[in-house]
């Protein structure tokens, strides 16, 4: 969600504003975000789209932080049953996912602040909870997903088609698992190790109407949104056999 949110970010004064400026690094070209490439464009996303794409982000990522916290808790219940067991060290790719996670929570949560001040400086603000989070992710997947079939017929940059596939899975995936994220992150609120990033982030979904029916997905809508995964899923395995058969042959 973030990735699309990033898109309309990268096109606003706010993100090369100087005091912005030093803060990020240089950004490499994503083949996905070129309007050359007719994969994504921020054309057709409002600074409400953005800003709600955020917000949204955040549930996810404050679900993730929910479950490391009850892992790290369980672990912690390990020991405390059992004072002979040894030490609990969790792995360097466990934390490496925390981190990053925490950034990434961070970050969504400074951009969202900012889109909100700058909107209200430079536009008017619609209410955002008249926004579709469900329609806006349908149709950005819908149309990566043609134009990765576009071109994977082609046979142009298969790779990024490969890529543009798993961008647009995850953004049907992200509808699934989007009207679940305010019952489950509630529900374990009080033993996150980010209390106070959380209780932000919730006031921010307040003023988005997180609680609204957009995130009620209809059983038959969420068939559709499955059989649309399916559907991609099998055209990227199909592509990743051709890759490696061509792959197989170049090293023999």
């Amino acid at each position: 969600m973030s990735y699309l949110a990033d898109l309309k970010w990268n096109q606003l004064p706010v993100a090369t504003s100087p005091g912005r400026r030093t803060q990020q690094q240089p950004q490499q070209r994503d083949p996905l975000a070129d309007p050359d490439t007719g994969f994504l464009t921020a054309t057709t996303l409002t600074i409400e789209d953005a800003f709600v794409l955020y917000l949204k982000a955040l549930s996810l990522l404050h679900c993730a932080m929910v479950e490391a916290s009850r892992h790290w808790a369980s672990l912690q219940g390990d020991i405390a049953t059992s004072p002979s067991s040894p030490a609990v060290v969790v792995s360097t790719a466990f934390n490496t996912s925390v981190q990053w996670v925490r950034n990434k929570f961070n970050l969504c949560l400074d951009r969202a602040e900012s889109l909100k001040q700058f909107a209200n400086g430079h536009v008017i603000l619609d209410d955002p909870s008249q926004v579709s989070i469900i329609q806006v992710l349908y149709e950005q997947a819908l149309a990566l997903s043609k134009a990765a079939a576009v071109r994977e017929l082609k046979w142009i940059d298969p790779l990024d088609c490969d890529r543009a596939y798993q961008l647009a899975i995850w953004m049907l995936s992200a509808i699934l698992v989007s009207g679940n994220t305010s019952s489950s992150s509630n529900s374990s609120s009080s033993s996150s190790p980010n209390a106070s990033h959380q209780q932000q982030h919730h006031r921010r979904e307040r003023d988005a109407g997180e609680d609204d029916a957009d995130d009620d997905i209809d059983p038959e809508d969420r068939t559709l949104i499955e059989q649309f995964i399916a559907s991609i899923v099998k055209r990227r395995e199909a592509l990743q056999r051709r890759l490696l058969a061509m792959q197989e042959t170049g090293s023999s």
